[in-house]
């Protein structure tokens, strides 16, 4: 009770915008209090140990690019202070 999911379908180049997104629920009938959402989102940190698999210039490569990336926040357009972010630790 009181969880909604919601799939929506974007293109490679499109920047979803997750407020836009709940509104248009709201036109359908879906009685949602924006003030109240909270999105969930994941968060992955790479470690790089030594041994098997790639070669290591390419896990810090690898880890170099994934730090830089755009946070989910801002990629998605969605309020900082309205986000709850599960972590996991993926070891390369």
């Amino acid at each position: 009770p009181g969880l909604i999911r919601v799939i929506a379908r974007y293109g490679f180049m499109e920047r979803p915008h997750l407020p836009g997104i709940i509104r248009q629920l709201q036109r359908h009938g879906l009685e949602i209090d924006t003030e109240e959402t909270i999105y969930v989102l994941g968060r992955e940190t790479l470690v790089i140990r030594d041994g098997r698999g790639m070669p290591r210039w390419r896990k810090r490569l690898f880890r170099f690019l994934s730090r830089n990336a755009l946070r989910p926040t801002l990629h998605f357009r969605i309020p900082p202070d309205r986000v709850v972010e599960i972590g996991e630790q993926i070891r390369l």
